[in-house]
């Protein structure tokens, strides 16, 4: 009895499996795939192309802008020794305003690290815009320009305006 079961089972389970047989839809024409681009990447004709459909002349215009925006993205292309640098520089150059104040040595001192500031600002920036490396090159100037303002000054009153 129990093979007949197991017989008439199997027999039903072959006829009737293509009616319950998990099958794939077809992908129509215009469905196109996912691009492998992000869209910060991709071009104005692949976008249209993805999209299929055509861009104004104000969306391909701010399409251009978005993309300069997305690409000057901050730390994206900062390597460790840029970032390095630029805290260093943002480091020497307040030291260097705030030593540039104080009397005799200390003055000079802060001239050093101004220059300091002021050079590896510049390192620091080569390719990218990086924050910290920007205020360092702007306390370095700073300090070169208000010590430059100083010995104008001080050169104008020993020669006796």
């Amino acid at each position: 009895m129990k093979s007949i079961l197991l017989l008439a089972l199997l027999t039903m389970g072959t006829l009737l499996q293509p009616a319950f047989a998990i099958t794939t839809l077809p992908v129509p024409n215009h469905i196109v795939p996912a691009p492998a681009k992000t869209p910060a990447k991709m071009t104005i004709k692949e976008w249209e192309k993805a999209t299929g459909r055509r861009l104004s002349v104000l969306q391909r215009l701010t399409w251009k802008i978005a993309q300069k925006h997305i690409s000057k993205s901050p730390n994206e292309n900062t390597t460790e020794r840029q970032r390095k640098l630029g805290r260093l520089s943002m480091i020497l150059g307040i030291a260097g305003l705030i030593l540039l104040f104080l009397p005799n040595i200390l003055a000079i001192a802060g001239i050093g690290l101004g220059i300091a500031a002021f050079i590896l600002g510049l390192k620091s920036l080569k390719g990218n815009s990086n924050t910290p490396g920007i205020v360092g090159l702007v306390a370095g100037s700073l300090t070169l320009l208000l010590t430059i303002l100083a010995v104008v000054i001080a050169a104008a009153f020993l020669a006796g305006w």
